[in-house]
């Protein structure tokens, strides 16, 4: 039997770079990614079977991680990742699923996008895109 996680209660993270400290950012909505991908190397040659192409997988890319969030201009966590972005800051990131466990994703990233919106009949949201550099650890 497979066992399903309820994302309801997901945190992100951000690790204080004074405190060593994480702090949940507050008013997130959805949270895609990181999406890991391969680079494709392509080997074909005169000699590949039935004169089809051939890959090897080449570097790992540890993606991005996507979300937004509800505007809090008064929100000191939200204030600090707008710092990391003006800054071009690297810092520590985890997400933490809530439900059933405590199951956990950390990486590192920079803050690659930073977008606010104001619709016309909704809160204003902030969307934010983390650039992941390095390796993405799966805890459980």
């Amino acid at each position: 039997m497979t066992t399903a996680y309820w994302s309801m209660g997901t945190l992100l993270q951000r690790q204080n770079p004074v405190s060593s400290a994480w702090e949940t950012l507050p008013g997130v909505q959805d949270i895609a990614g990181p999406t890991e991908e391969k680079e494709i190397i392509d080997i074909t040659n005169h000699s590949s079977p039935d004169g089809r192409e051939e890959y090897i997988g080449g570097l790992k890319r540890s993606g991005d991680v996507s979300f937004n969030m509800w505007w809090d201009p008064a929100n000191s966590v939200q204030l600090a990742l707008k710092a990391d972005y003006d800054g071009n800051y690297t810092r520590a990131w985890r997400i933490v699923l809530t439900d059933p466990g405590t199951a956990t994703i950390t990486f590192s990233a920079f803050v690659r996008t930073h977008g606010f919106a104001f619709p016309v009949n909704n809160a204003a949201p902030i969307n934010v895109t983390l650039k992941v550099t390095g390796t993405v650890t799966v805890t459980q």
